[in-house]
């Protein structure tokens, strides 16, 4: 199974919070990191050593340039940021005191993302690519 399809099918079929607009906040979170990734430094003098370039965009740009593991947690972080989002006020849901506010309590919708793509993501069919991700050498 591929990881963003599978979250894409999880998500409720309400009137904003759905796939669609979580696919627009990745395409608007991509454009960012690619203004942040290849920013144009003006007004700094760049040194002529490519090592020397490095590190300074390395701190011009918080490391956001040499992490790719960063890029990747942001997209991810748009795609799930709204998954199973039941359409309501997080404080709809507190009031409501519904199931997941009875959990979450507080930024219940988010929380309940979060823990939605989590369990997924640890889940054994999707073993390869937490490998590749998480990658440990």
């Amino acid at each position: 199974h591929d990881y963003i399809s599978t979250i894409a099918a999880l998500y409720r079929d309400n009137q904003f919070h759905n796939f669609e607009h979580a696919s627009h906040v990745a395409m608007a979170v991509g454009k960012l990191l690619s203004r942040v990734v290849n920013p144009k430094i003006e007004g700094v003098e760049t040194p002529n050593c490519e090592v020397a370039k490095a590190s300074l965009l390395h701190d011009y740009t918080y490391g956001i340039t040499s992490d790719p593991l960063i890029q990747l947690a942001c997209i991810l972080s748009a795609i799930i940021h709204d998954l199973d989002h039941p359409g309501v006020p997080n404080s709809t849901l507190v009031k409501e005191n519904s199931q997941l506010a009875k959990v979450y309590k507080r930024s219940v919708a988010e929380q309940n993302s979060f823990d939605m793509a989590w369990n997924l993501f640890m889940d054994d069919q999707f073993k390869d690519f937490r490998m590749a991700a998480c990658k440990n050498d």
